[in-house]
């Protein structure tokens, strides 16, 4: 497999297309006008500025409808070029009323750039307490990225937890990485080249920390040796495990965690 190959094997490349919001859901999201929210402050938006939508009943509440929708700045500036807004949204199902918001600027370039499929709600079990569910966010990139890197991330997860009308962040990690751990991955042949990919999920833990549950990373890392003058490859798969605490405010590694976690995001 090609470098590119391998960057871009990663499981958000072959996920259907996402759901699609009605007209109502993209309205009242690009209505939203507020200062204070957590994130960034927000003004209304013109609807015909959508980049990239997905809406999803919310499994652990029939009454709310969830919603994750980026908006460009302007309708001038041409993809990987754009100052973008994602705004995450629980509506009311039955009024489409926002209840709670959270808003986020991006800003595409050369290693980051939004497409019209790349964003998911990930609505799985993250039970952080006691009638606590936090909502999962995945963002995309779909930018081809610089053509030799030595780190390469994707698959961008948040988790939010609502507090009032606000959505607040408290977990933001990549869920697939590649880097280059020796030789030079666009020289093959001049060299040895070691390459890792991982594949992380994300599972709740049973201890409590400032009174949400740990999380847990585990990592499905497959490294790939390749030899000067060789032409097959080395393949390895390993499994590596990170415990996130949280500390009152986000979630963080554990100290003096599992030194065999290869990856800084």
């Amino acid at each position: 497999m090609g470098l590119w190959g391998a960057l871009l094997a990663c499981p958000a490349c072959a996920q259907s297309a996402a759901a699609t919001c009605d007209a109502d859901d993209v309205a009242a999201v690009a209505a939203i006008a507020t200062s204070g929210v957590v994130g960034s402050a927000a003004a209304a938006v013109p609807v015909d500025r959508l980049v990239a939508q997905t809406c999803k009943p919310w499994p652990n509440d029939a009454a709310i409808r969830l919603a994750a929708i980026a908006f460009a700045g302007d309708a001038e500036t041409v993809p990987g070029e754009r100052d973008l807004e994602l705004r995450v949204a629980m509506l009311d199902a039955a009024s489409g009323k926002v209840l709670a918001f959270y808003a986020q600027a991006m800003g595409e370039d050369a290693a980051f750039e939004l497409a019209a499929d790349s964003l998911r709600l990930d609505t799985a079990r993250y039970d952080l307490a006691k009638d606590v569910r936090a909502i999962g966010v995945i963002v995309r990139s779909a930018a081809r990225g610089p053509s030799c890197p030595d780190f390469y991330s994707n698959q961008a997860l948040t988790l939010l937890v609502r507090e009032g009308r606000s959505l607040r962040p408290v977990l933001q990690r990549d869920l697939y990485a590649w880097q280059r751990v020796k030789g030079e991955p666009c020289s093959l042949g001049k060299g040895d080249v070691i390459t890792e990919v991982a594949n992380l999920s994300v599972s709740m833990a049973p201890q409590v920390h400032a009174g949400y549950a740990d999380i847990v990373l585990t990592a499905n890392v497959s490294t790939v040796e390749s030899a000067a003058g060789s032409d097959t490859d080395t393949e390895r798969t390993r499994r590596a495990r990170q415990v996130l605490r949280y500390n009152g405010q986000r979630y963080v590694p554990v100290a003096g965690g599992d030194p065999r976690w290869p990856f800084d995001n």
